[in-house]
C-alpha cells in the first residue's frame, strides 16, 4: 500500500479543532486491501518536553464531505488488486488536548488489513476545507 497526500486543512473552533486530508491510496499487490486504520500523529512540545498525541480517524467528518458531494474515505475503505482509492479522511482533537503547546509536526499514518503500515510524515496544514466552507464564505 502507497499513500500521496493533497493539501491538508484545519478548522479551529472554541471545542474542537478538525483535520481533513485528501488522499490517494494505492493497492500495488495481487491481493485485495484495505485501510483498516488511520491515525494522525501530532508531534508538539510543552514545557520543554516532547510529546505525540495519536488522533484515531473521525467518520463522522467523512460523512460531511460526502454530504458536501465530494469524496471521502470511510473506513475500512477496500482497495482492489492493484487499484486505487481516494477521498478526504478526518480527524477531530478536543479543544484543549494540545493547547499551550508548540506543534512541531504532523503525521498521517494508514494500516491496511493485513497490519503494515505507512506513514506521511511532515504534513504542511492549510486554511478551512473548501468544499466544507459556509454559504458567506463562498
Amino acid at each position: 500500500m502507497t499513500g500521496t497526500l493533497g493539501r491538508a486543512y484545519c478548522e479551529l473552533n472554541e471545542d474542537e479543532s478538525r483535520y481533513i486530508f485528501p488522499i490517494l491510496v494505492r493497492n500495488p499487490s495481487e491481493i485485495e486491501n484495505a485501510i483498516a486504520r488511520a491515525e494522525l500523529w501530532i508531534g508538539y512540545r510543552r514545557h520543554g518536553v516532547r510529546y505525540v498525541v495519536k488522533v484515531p480517524h473521525d467518520d463522522r467528518i467523512g460523512v460531511e464531505i460526502q454530504k458536501a458531494g465530494e469524496a471521502a474515505l470511510i473506513l475500512p475503505a477496500a482497495i482492489d488488486i492493484r487499484g486505487a482509492i481516494s477521498g478526504a479522511i478526518g480527524f477531530t482533537i478536543p479543544a484543549g488536548l494540545i493547547e499551550d503547546s508548540e506543534i512541531q509536526d504532523f503525521t498521517l499514518r494508514l494500516e491496511d488489513s493485513r497490519g503494515q503500515t505507512i506513514d506521511i510524515p511532515k504534513i504542511f496544514i492549510e486554511g478551512k476545507y473548501p468544499p466544507l466552507k459556509s454559504e458567506e464564505q463562498k
